[in-house]
This record gives structure tokens, sequence and C-alpha cells, in this order.
């Protein structure tokens, strides 16, 4: 994934506009990873309203990860 490789190297803003590209694939699983990683981003970009509604979006896809409810603590 891109996205992951440009949230590593810190470009949030670019990695965001990739992740958000699963969408359009329609695999659950990767959507769930890329709404996660995309909740990171805006955490880092300190937009936390939109870091806390993405995390709540990949944890509605994934109940069992406990991953987004660690960024909303975070927040």
């Amino acid at each position: 994934m891109i996205g992951k490789m440009l949230l590593n190297e810190g470009k949030y803003s670019e990695a965001i506009d990739y992740l958000k590209e699963a969408e359009k694939m329609g695999d659950t699983a990767a959507l769930q990873k890329s709404y996660k990683y995309i909740a990171q981003a805006y955490r880092a970009l300190n937009n936390f309203p939109s870091s806390r509604t993405y995390a709540l979006k990949s944890a509605a896809l994934d109940p069992h990860d406990g991953d987004p409810y660690l960024v909303i603590g975070d927040l």
C-alpha cells in the first residue's frame, strides 16, 4: 500500500489521498485497515474530529480490532 508507506514517511496529506482510494476496491478488510491508517494520519495532522470519525468507521467494520479505540483514546 502506497498510502501506508507515505504514512510511515510522514507525508500524511498524501497518504490520506491514497488510503481513501480503498473505498473503491470493495474489500472490507482492506477498507478497515485504510480507515485505521487514515485516522492515524489525521491524528498526526491534529485534525482530531476527522481522526475520530475514521477510527469509528474502522471499528464498525471490525469490532474485534482494538487499534481504532486506541487511536480515539490517544486523541
